[in-house]
């Protein structure tokens, strides 16, 4: 007769209880931070954040890789590529022949047409914003629709990185071709006034885009997480961001607590007024007799004085915009 089959030797009771609760436990877990996790994308998304086609064209992946290709001009490290029509931070960014985020347009000035050649960088451009709701479409529509007789054309050059030297350039090679009765920059206060253009140059970006894969995935329920640490004085998880990539690092850290932060004044060196100066006095010469207007778009900075002076002199129109928008969100 052959040996009886043993019964196996039961788990203890305890372990068995320890393993459900656990398994429980990292359910229960995973399930609230899913939920936080696509409520944060609604919030700072809206419902188009839900899309995984949408997301993954979010960030720096579809600009590097799609948007741009090296510039001609030794001014602009890059431009449009002429014939987009793609998603950028969910909305569609399409370009016209000329390589503009804008519809196609004459080189010819229509007749009795008044023509505003808009410059500026991705405010202008409108990254994230669909293209008929951008602000030089929107003054388009509204001023022809209220101007009945008129026609009125703003010209879309805005580039997204762009600031004041290529401002300059953009003028100078492409505005003033389609001869325009106004100039109106776009001014981002936070960095318009940066001297750092051309020492990145185009491979150096583009070889960034394939760490840039890292923003398609971003959990936004940390992004929201430490713009509330911000809020409060904290910067959360400092050793992640000193891990990331430099331009990761930089938008997951500085820029997370810079959109936390109340309105602040611009904070100039010497050298940045100096390098002002000359890029004001290269626009001024440029535009000849033609009007220029600077508006301050950027809504977290208030009113600048110093940036109003430096207009004036140059014998510019300066505008700021926020506080026009004080309350609202942006």
């Amino acid at each position: 007769m052959g040996e009886r089959c043993r019964p196996r030797a039961k788990a203890p009771h305890w372990l068995s209880g320890t393993l459900v609760n656990l398994l429980v436990t990292v359910i229960s877990l995973g399930i609230g931070l899913a939920g936080l996790e696509i409520a944060s994308r609604v919030h700072f998304l809206g419902f188009k954040g839900l899309s995984f086609s949408r997301t993954t064209n979010f960030w720096h992946i579809v600009w590097m890789n799609h948007a741009i290709q090296p510039s001609a001009s030794l001014d602009r490290p890059y431009d449009l590529r002429p014939g987009l029509d793609t998603v950028l931070k969910l909305a569609h960014l399409r370009t016209n022949s000329a390589g503009m985020a804008d519809q196609e347009r004459d080189l010819a000035k229509p007749q009795g047409a008044f023509r505003v050649a808009v410059i500026g960088d991705s405010y202008t451009m409108a990254s994230g914003v669909e293209p008929e709701e951008n602000y030089a479409s929107r003054l388009e529509q509204e001023l022809n629709r209220d101007l009945p007789g008129r026609r009125v054309e703003f010209l879309n050059f805005g580039v997204a990185g762009y600031n004041v030297r290529n401002y300059a350039s953009v003028i100078r090679e492409r505005a003033l071709r389609f001869k325009p009765d106004l100039i109106l920059i776009g001014w981002c206060g936070i960095n318009d006034h940066s001297q750092r253009e051309n020492v990145v140059k185009f491979s150096a970006l583009a070889a960034s885009a394939e760490q840039e894969k890292f923003y398609s995935f971003t959990p936004y329920s940390l992004v929201w997480a430490s713009m509330t640490a911000c809020q409060h004085g904290y910067q959360l998880l400092p050793t992640l961001f000193s891990s990331l990539p430099p331009m990761a690092s930089m938008t997951l850290g500085r820029e997370w607590c810079h959109a936390a932060k109340p309105l602040r004044p611009v904070t100039y060196t010497a050298g940045d007024l100096a390098y002002l100066e000359t890029q004001f006095s290269t626009i001024e010469h440029l535009a000849g007799t033609t009007p220029v207007v600077v508006a301050q778009l950027f809504l977290d900075t208030p009113v600048d004085p110093r940036l109003g002076e430096l207009a004036a002199r140059h014998r510019f129109i300066y505008l700021g915009v926020a506080p026009a928008f004080a309350g609202s969100t942006q």
